[in-house]
């Protein structure tokens, strides 16, 4: 009976130690998952956190390179500006506009036209702006021609008969509409001199109109206004050229 009770409690001992051996094993278990889970787990950090900052790094990179590339342009745009504002200096400078673009194409035409050009320079170094005339203008008035009046007075001679002057303009009309013989002095008309040496010249536009004619050393003035009707006046003088 003893012996029976003393077996018994011998199993219970062993059943408890097993027991105790199978919680501690899997305690183990458990410890050595969480450590290898722990240690996996960190190293996967490690490697992210390396990864970060290498993107860190090279997002810095691009970004100092974007910056260096916005400050490339910002100066490389102040520079265009800047040459930009100078060829407009420059133009402005060195091409003519306005009336000086006027003198400079008709100086280019004359030059064109066979003019020398020791002959303009001496024009414009011994031209002044005060006119030495003879003070003795001649007033004199013609018809202006138009399509339906070609007749007489149409022509009126200066210095000594060798220039002549004549207009053209366009017919009035009466209250009807209907043309008439004489010009509308409302019009631009157009008047042509001739020099007997076959210089001419040519002025239009609307009266009163101012013409010139440069014949050798004079330049011949010529002024026209309307006159009664169907003609103009023009007053002629006669100035030192250049």
């Amino acid at each position: 009976m003893s012996l029976g009770l003393h077996e018994d409690k011998r199993r219970r001992r062993r059943r408890a130690r097993w027991t105790f051996a199978k919680w501690l094993l899997g305690f183990g278990l458990i410890f050595a998952a969480g450590a290898y889970a722990y240690e996996s787990g960190s190293r996967l950090a490690e490697r992210e956190v390396a990864r970060l900052e290498q993107d860190i790094e090279d997002l810095t990179a691009e970004v100092a390179a974007l910056r260096q590339q916005t400050m490339d342009q910002r100066r490389a745009i102040e520079a265009g500006r800047v040459e930009a504002e100078e060829l407009r200096r420059r133009y402005a400078r060195d091409v003519p506009t306005g009336e000086l673009r006027e003198l400079f194409d008709l100086m280019r035409e004359r030059l064109e036209a066979g003019l020398p050009l020791e002959r303009l320079r001496f024009v414009i170094r011994e031209v002044s702006a005060e006119r030495d005339c003879d003070g003795r203008p001649v007033t004199k008035r013609f018809v202006v021609r138009t399509p339906l009046y070609q007749g007489r007075d149409h022509t009126v001679t200066f210095a000594d008969g060798t220039i002549t002057v004549t207009a053209v303009g366009t017919p009035a009309q009466d209250s009807a509409g209907n043309p008439e013989a004489w010009f509308d002095v409302t019009e631009p008309i157009t008047v042509r001199t001739a020099h007997i040496g076959g210089t001419v010249g040519e002025a239009s536009g609307l009266l009163p109109l101012n013409h010139a004619m440069v014949i050798g050393d004079e330049e011949h003035r010529f002024s026209v206004v309307p006159g009664p009707r169907g003609f103009v006046e023009v007053t002629a003088d006669r100035c030192r050229y250049p």
